[in-house]
């Protein structure tokens, strides 16, 4: 972060780079993303696993925002203690998974505040409360991510804070239930015992 990152203003993905993760959208958005805010950066940290047709996912990145080359930002797989300063200080991560499994990424942005953009029917629906906690495109559509994040880049401080404020509330509600939840089933387990 320190090196690369600071007191910059950049949209984060984290994770695997594969097509069911939906990276291969960025191919399409990134660059219209970085010419129609040209203060936004682009940063992606993760292992590239490739295109089915065994093309890399970074190269495609690369070549299709090739003008924009000095505002993204590709590095491989990062250990936590250098990958949270990166989450904690983006102003949206953006999680374009046609499929997935209630991911981590996800709760760890949402953790620090960090809205996400995600998609319909991927899980994400299930983590992210549009307009609220975040934004939801449709599954595999890049136009509808591309609205989304969008939106995002277009909130203002007050509606930023807003979310931020929401995300933390909701994640100490779920956390709350969760522990709920773990003391139903201890007392169960005396019970049985």
């Amino acid at each position: 972060y320190n090196n690369f990152l600071q007191k910059k203003k950049y949209l984060l993905y984290f994770g695997q780079l594969s097509r069911i993760k939906g990276v291969d959208l960025f191919i399409d958005i990134i660059p219209k993303i970085l010419y129609q805010f040209n203060d936004i950066f682009f940063v992606i940290v993760g292992r590239d696993d490739g295109l089915p047709n065994g093309k890399s996912l970074v190269h495609c990145i690369s070549e299709s925002s090739k003008n924009y080359s000095k505002r993204i930002i590709i590095r491989p797989s990062l250990n936590k203690s250098q990958l949270y300063p990166i989450i904690k200080n983006s102003f949206g991560v953006i999680m374009p998974s046609r499929v997935d499994n209630y991911p981590n990424a996800c709760l760890e942005a949402q953790s620090f505040g960090i809205p996400v953009v995600g998609t319909y029917g991927s899980s994400l629906d299930e983590m992210i409360i549009d307009e609220e906690t975040g934004y939801l495109a449709r599954n595999g559509d890049v136009n509808s991510l591309y609205e989304a994040i969008i939106k995002l880049l277009t909130l203002n401080k007050k509606e930023m804070n807003h979310m931020k404020a929401r995300i933390i509330n909701l994640r100490k509600e779920r956390s709350s239930v969760f522990f709920d939840l773990l003391d139903y089933y201890k007392n169960i387990k005396r019970i049985v015992e």
